[in-house]
């Protein structure tokens, strides 16, 4: 992503022109992929005499379709502050998949999220044609991660869905693309965007459990259902089947790489 900034800011820094200051407010749509995958989990497949191949799943809970409004103000002709806030509906990612001859544990998981962008953007242009690039901070303010596990053993089919929460984080992003002009204050435009963050795990609630289509979710403890992530756990914790039970906390990641369009009002 470095790369991409530092390409950017060159690319605009020789674009000499100029381009009009005041507030603006803009509103763009796009997808996003993965990117800098971690090993999300394992697909295992086993055969009828026992052997089994294991390989890693990568990506991240990054990718999806993300919709953005941003507003800021140009404080001169090539410099200005903006404040986004984005939503991304995440693509499901499957975190285990694995198969044997009277068995089947798939795990799939996918994430909504809002996000505020404070940033800066830097940009020049001609009559018609714009070329700029962004930077700044990503603080996640909403959202969650849904696990569904769907489990078949010997006819006895389990389902189980969890909702999971994450603590504040800070990452960052990077961009860069290119405006047209559609009219005095209009502008129509095109960009890449990438996007470093990993969120770190706050709890994880069990919110849905049935085996061949009964509900079961009464029967689990509090311990059993809802899970809290610290940063030390000890002897004494763990204890009481009422309450929820603390596990080390460790991140989550959702960095991504995508493309989005939308339009632009300068006022």
């Amino acid at each position: 992503m470095k790369k991409i900034i530092l390409a950017s800011l060159l690319l605009s820094s020789s674009f000499l022109a100029k381009s009009q200051e005041g507030p603006f407010v803009s509103f763009n749509t796009g997808v996003a992929f993965a990117a800098t995958p971690d090993a999300l989990g394992v697909t295992t497949v086993t055969t009828s005499s026992g052997d089994f191949t294991n390989t890693n799943i990568y990506g991240t809970f990054g990718n999806g379709l993300q919709f953005s409004l941003r507003g800021g103000f140009k404080m001169s002709q090539n410099f200005g502050f903006e404040l986004g806030v984005s939503y991304l509906s995440g693509f499901n990612s499957t975190v285990r998949d694995a198969t044997g001859p009277n068995s089947s544990d798939i795990i799939k998981a996918k994430s909504t999220q809002v996000n505020l962008k404070p940033g800066v953007l830097f940009e020049t242009s001609n009559d018609a044609l714009t070329l700029y690039s962004r930077m700044g901070f990503v603080l996640p303010v909403g959202g969650k991660t849904t696990v569904n596990q769907e489990t078949e053993f010997t006819g006895t089919q389990t389902n189980i869905k969890t909702e999971n929460t994450g603590a504040f984080s800070l990452g960052y992003f990077g961009g860069a693309g290119v405006s047209i002009k559609m009219g005095d204050n209009l502008k129509v435009f095109v960009e890449v965007e990438s996007v470093n963050l990993r969120i770190k795990q706050k709890t994880s609630v069990i919110t849905e459990y049935s085996v061949d289509g009964s509900d079961q979710l009464s029967s689990l403890s509090t311990q059993n259902k809802e899970t809290e992530y610290v940063d030390a756990v000890s002897s004494s914790d763990n204890t009481d089947i009422n309450q929820p039970r603390k596990i080390l906390a460790n991140t989550t990641n959702f960095s991504s790489f995508g493309f989005n369009v939308g339009v632009r009002f300068n006022f």
